[in-house]
């Protein structure tokens, strides 16, 4: 039963850092817009 939660806690440890890096690549662009924008 405990190898099974720490392998649940694993997957959900993954599926997490794998949101957070896609939110900073999304952050990063939308930085990148905003800054782009009012200059042109």
């Amino acid at each position: 039963m405990n190898i099974r939660l720490l392998d649940e806690l694993q997957k959900i440890k993954k599926i997490a850092t794998s949101v957070i890096l896609l939110l900073q690549k999304l952050d990063l662009s939308f930085h990148l817009l905003f800054l782009e924008g009012p200059t042109r």
